[in-house]
């Protein structure tokens, strides 16, 4: 078996769908990438083994099967609400399928964790956030920048190949 969790998004999928990275050692690393490596960075504010377990035991055979990705925190899942960022809402947001869930799904795509971002999504550093500041894997006194600051921290800092900003 060759080691997957270096490569990019579409060599993820080519060596999973060739057989030489396995789906679900590629996901046990990747946890363990980002409890390593998210404390500093920051970029992460959860993740869900048991989901993301189950997205891949029910993957179809789609383009991205058994690639683990990140997704913002603007984006609902069936057993997680968006927060925004945000330590209060006007709304009270509730569990869903939101489209970009929807297409990972479909995908085959494994979701393992939602990636931090600026509140509300109205600032371009992602420095304010109810989980505090994500910072940049190449120099972690700087931003990542963007709302979608964790999700391209996340990728940037090898945690997961591909994730899904706004």
């Amino acid at each position: 078996m060759t080691d997957g969790l270096d490569l990019g998004l579409g060599d993820q999928a080519r060596a999973i769908a060739a057989g030489d990275v396995d789906p679900a050692e590629l996901l046990d690393e990747c946890l363990e990438r980002i409890e390593e490596r998210n404390p500093e960075l920051n970029a992460v504010v959860a993740t869900f083994p048991e989901e993301s377990r189950r997205m891949l035991a029910e993957a179809p055979d789609g383009p991205l099967r058994g690639v683990p990705v990140m997704i913002k925190d603007e984006w609902p899942l069936p057993w997680r609400a968006q927060r925004f960022g945000a330590a209060d809402l006007l709304a009270n947001p509730q569990p869903g399928e939101s489209a970009p869930y929807v297409a990972l799904r479909e995908a085959g795509a494994v979701i393992v964790g939602v990636g931090n971002m600026h509140e509300l999504g109205s600032g371009s550093t992602g420095a304010i956030s109810v989980y505090g500041a994500a910072h940049n894997p190449w120099d972690i006194e700087r931003c990542p920048g963007g709302s979608s600051s964790g999700p391209a921290a996340s990728v940037a800092g090898r945690l997961v190949a591909g994730a899904v900003g706004a």
